[in-house]
């Protein structure tokens, strides 16, 4: 990985792929951490819980929010993508902060409350009448107003004896077959 700090007003990460599995030491003595608007140079901590030690340590606003809430991302930039944040796990912290560059800006993050449950979101309500009884009733208005309008039956036309009762209108679906309007 490699320290980006050119025209950003954001340091950022330049991701590389590595084929060594074990994490190598740290190659840096310092970095920043960034919480909100605040930075400070630490030591490179070891590891993740040291890393949660150091961030309660330094920003005030952090030293009595539980640990499991404090987290730490970065700012990765590939080749011809957009900057991009990225959680650092607590496993990933060792081989993560070994090729960091001196400096190198981790933010410091507050993670959501697990316990905090959110309330679904509140709808608009209408003062005047529920939209579901407003829909039911233009559906009945438009049916009573079909009802009213349907032309009787001629009195020279020969309707089958039984199939067809005066004000109903024979009509054919999309396969032809005929078919009169339920009541």
């Amino acid at each position: 990985m490699s320290f980006l700090n050119s025209r950003s007003t954001t340091p950022t990460i330049q991701i590389s792929r590595s084929t060594s599995e074990e994490p190598k030491p740290p190659t840096t003595d310092l970095l920043t951490f960034r919480h909100e608007k605040s930075n400070v140079f630490v030591k490179v901590p070891p590891n993740y819980e040291n890393a949660v030690d150091t961030a309660t340590t330094e920003f005030d606003e952090l030293r009595n929010v539980p640990r499991d809430r404090v987290g730490f991302c970065a700012v990765y930039r590939e080749k011809g993508q957009e900057p991009r944040t990225i959680r650092i796990s607590a496993a990933a912290w060792p081989a993560f902060v070994s090729d960091l560059p001196r400096g190198a800006v981790i933010r410091v993050i507050l993670r959501p409350d697990p316990d905090t449950k959110t309330p679904p979101p509140k709808y608009l309500e209408n003062s005047d009448q529920n939209w579901l009884s407003r829909g039911l009733a233009n559906r009945r208005e438009a049916k009573e107003s079909r009802k009213s309008k349907s032309p009787p039956p001629s009195r020279g036309s020969k309707q089958p004896s039984g199939t067809s009762t005066p004000g109903t209108v024979r009509r054919r679906n999309m396969a032809g077959f005929v078919f009169w309007p339920a009541k």
